[in-house]
């Protein structure tokens, strides 16, 4: 009997007081995370174009404010024509977009001002629980992925 109650008691001490699992965290990189999202496919083809694929895919991290498909169908043709005609501006533009380093929607409102990879000042801004990046607001915010967030 003594040896069952010791035996019980060396089993719960070597117990942790979390049994559950580990999150490994974010298994996807920023560029697979942005092609499993519906909102993202004219930005992925503009990445891609522009060259900046390798970098959603390296280890980072990055924020990037990736304008959604409805963003880009809102712009008139001939501004989006002659962006996309022309890579290194386009390739600009993109960068405009991302940010060294991880900030949730929480520290970007807190940060205030950021420095984009092309070297521009982005502003957050907030309205609420609004997010406002240089006056647009965000609309998709909070998707981490393994090297940074969208």
């Amino acid at each position: 009997m003594l040896a069952l109650v010791v035996a019980g008691l060396l089993f719960l001490a070597a117990c942790s007081d979390d049994d559950s699992p580990t999150d490994p965290g974010p298994q996807l990189d920023l560029l697979e995370l942005a092609e499993q999202e519906e909102n993202f496919d004219t930005f992925l083809e503009l990445a891609v174009v522009a060259d900046l694929d390798d970098l959603l895919s390296e280890d980072g991290p990055w924020t990037v404010f990736a304008p959604v498909d409805a963003a880009f169908e809102a712009l008139p043709q001939d501004l989006l024509d002659q962006v996309t005609g022309d890579p290194e501006v386009l390739r600009a533009v993109l960068e405009n977009h991302i940010v060294e380093g991880e900030f949730n929607r929480m520290q970007v409102m807190g940060a205030g001002e950021l420095e984009s990879l092309y070297g521009a000042t982005l502003t957050g801004t907030a309205d609420g629980p609004i997010l406002f990046i240089d006056g647009v607001e965000m609309v998709e915010t909070n998707l981490f992925a393994s090297n940074g967030v969208i």
